[in-house]
């Protein structure tokens, strides 16, 4: 062309750089202004391995650095346009970083396509297969890429989905991901014949533009005519297909800021039999559904009478679900709309119009029906309440306080919630937020088991309550006191539901003697400490962590506290999953009072000392059938 660049490898090659960049400064120049302007594209098809016209037969270090330094170059010129690189690989693997793997898998190149942070948005070139050569699903054709589709319409949607899936399950760095390129190659198909009509291919066109919008894409996805189209131009029909979904995305859609999650693949088109292709996005408040009667197979009848459940929404809201005619390009309202309400799981079901193709949604939430939280105790999730009532001497039954400690989620996928419950000091004079009197710790095991552990650690009766799935009337109520200092309500996902309650006297048990000296931690000349004798290491040091300390206005003093396992040493170890509650009373006539409450699975030495010594003058083992052991002392 007259150039000075003789070969592909020589547009990353430093000494023609700045010949690269007066180039660029002259698009800008020229072109920069323009309306229909939406980015840059810095290289097209930077890992094209094309014989005549491939770029990576450079070492991929030299082309990195090259476009790096031409996207800095073009943003510091041209500050209002995005720029991005392409990718034309329709399934980019991430593997050339690892040994003995063969250099021409496109990872490297991809990986700077998709997750190099010069650049505004992701860009590939969707040429799978059955959309490069629609006449390879036709069960008379024969190739490598032979799928036997009846309709070869359908599989095109099919593989947008699943690519869109791919590139956000991989893209590092967030950003908006554009399909730029897509269509039928010349390499496969000149011309239309009876097994890929105009039709067919008008139809393949719908498909994809709704499969990419449904599917996360910041737009439709840009086709590239081919040879069978009229001077590579889209065809008519192919425009009011476009058309009718600017008029589907007009109104009631909010794009900025918008962050939706996929939930094809959590749909469920209930009470029909006919295969349906789901693809959607939600971010809880809006979203997108395109369904797509999956006749790749066979000729099915309409869709009809079905319902179709829609996950991951806000819970408590109100939606309204607008169903359109994604053909017509003269409708600019939808065929119908409807209200739903989602659950509390952020789940609603809706029924479907009956569709023989097709057929387009969108919604988006219009109030909520968030039930009034209980009037007394505490939802602490949306299913579980619990409450907790102190029998004072002073005012007979008062309403405990919850305080929530932390919450966490194990390596092994279970969750944790800690806390206590105190009396309020507007209601006794020892009431205090520092002053716990009963220690709680929710479990929710991956099994779907819920348990609701309370530890007495207080002198007045308390009574507990819970109830699972929260309905407003209690479950489970039983009273925890001096003697009986621990009950655990439990709930299974089937419905049942029960409870465990332990007798108590502070004596740790026969035939468990401690063997550990850890090292301990020393408050007002007391020394604590715990082990606990896990499966995975055996014995290991607990970790102290104080809640709390507080003087009483009747001159005593609480220090409070619990010990864990370290992430260090075991898996479920963590600073949000108590091992074993501790509350220290110094009572003003001098007795102490140590209490430890077992809160886990394996056996956990404790240990004191008072006055602080070499060794430790009382220690015990808690276990699940024994889990308090009270130390006291006198000053």
């Amino acid at each position: 062309m007259g150039g000075p660049l003789s070969s592909p490898s020589d547009i990353f090659a430093p000494p023609f750089r700045e010949y690269l960049k007066a180039i660029l400064t002259k698009l800008v120049e020229t072109v920069g202004e323009r309306r229909n302007l939406l980015a840059w594209d810095i290289l097209n098809e930077l890992d094209s391995d094309d014989p005549v016209h491939g770029w990576n037969r450079t070492p991929f270090d030299e082309r990195e650095v090259a476009v790096n330094d031409l996207a800095q170059y073009l943003k510091a010129i041209d500050p209002n346009h995005m720029v991005y690189l392409s990718s034309v690989r329709w399934n980019p693997i991430f593997t050339t970083h690892l040994d003995n793997v063969s250099t021409m898998m496109p990872g490297a190149d991809s990986a700077l396509v998709l997750n190099n942070p010069e650049f505004h948005l992701n860009s590939t070139h969707t040429y799978y297969p059955d959309i490069r050569d629609p006449n390879h699903n036709h069960p008379e054709n024969s190739g490598t890429y032979l799928v036997a589709d009846l309709d070869n319409t359908i599989s095109p949607a099919v593989r947008i989905r699943q690519g869109l899936q791919f590139y956000y399950a991989n893209t590092l760095t967030p950003k908006p991901y554009l399909n730029s390129e897509a269509g039928p190659l010349s390499y496969y198909t000149l011309e239309y014949d009876r097994y890929f009509t105009q039709a067919d291919d008008e139809q393949i066109f719908h498909n994809m533009i709704w499969a990419h919008l449904a599917s996360g894409e910041v737009g439709t996805g840009m086709r590239w005519p081919g040879y069978m189209l009229a001077d590579h131009a889209l065809s008519d029909r192919m425009r009011d297909y476009q058309l009718a979904l600017r008029h589907f995305i007009e109104e009631n859609l909010d794009f900025s800021g918008f962050q939706p999650i996929q939930i094809g693949q959590h749909m469920e088109v209930l009470s029909t039999s006919v295969p349906v292709v789901k693809t959607g996005i939600t971010d809880g408040r809006q979203g997108i559904v395109f369904l797509i009667n999956d006749e790749r197979k066979g000729t099915n009848p309409p869709v009809s009478g079905a319902t179709l459940r829609v996950p991951k929404l806000d819970p408590f809201g109100e939606f309204t679900f607008e169903f359109w005619d994604s053909h017509d390009a003269t409708r600019i309202s939808p065929t119908t709309r409807i209200v739903a309400e989602s659950d509390d799981s952020g789940e609603t079901r809706i029924a479907l119009p009956t569709f023989s193709k097709t057929q387009v949604i969108k919604f988006h939430k219009t109030g909520s029906h968030e039930p009034d939280p209980p009037s007394i105790g505490n939802l602490v999730t949306p299913e579980l309440w619990m409450r907790a009532m102190i029998k004072t001497e002073e005012k007979g039954d008062i309403e405990a306080v919850w305080q929530q400690g932390g919450e966490g989620k194990t390596a092994g996928g279970h969750e944790v919630i800690w806390g206590y419950f105190f009396a309020s000091p507007e209601d006794v004079t020892w009431g205090s937020r520092e002053n716990p009197d009963l220690f709680v710790k929710l479990w929710f095991d991956t099994g779907g088991r819920i348990d609701v552990n309370f530890f007495h650690v207080s002198v007045p009766d308390i009574e507990v309550y819970s109830d699972y799935p929260f309905d407003g009337s209690t479950d489970q109520v039983h009273t925890a006191t001096m003697e009986r200092r621990y009950i655990r309500h439990y709930y299974y996902p089937d419905g049942r539901n029960g409870v465990e309650e332990k007798y108590e006297n502070g004596l740790p048990p026969l035939g468990h003697w401690p063997t550990g000296m850890p090292s301990g931690n020393v408050t007002n000349q007391l020394r604590i400490a715990a082990m606990i004798n896990t499966e995975e290491k055996g014995l290991v040091d607990a970790v102290w962590c104080l809640g709390g300390e507080n003087d009483t206005s009747g001159g005593h003093q609480v220090v409070w506290g619990y010990f864990h396992a370290s992430p260090s040493d075991v898996t479920w170890g963590s600073r949000d999953n108590p091992d074993i509650f501790v509350k220290l009373w110094f009572d003003a006539g001098g007795r102490i009072d140590v209490n430890f409450f077992h809160v886990s699975v394996p056996d956990i030495e404790v240990y004191s000392d008072y006055p602080v010594t070499n060794g430790y003058s009382q220690k015990g083992t808690t276990i699940l059938d024994n889990r308090y052991i009270r130390h006291e002392y006198s000053k």
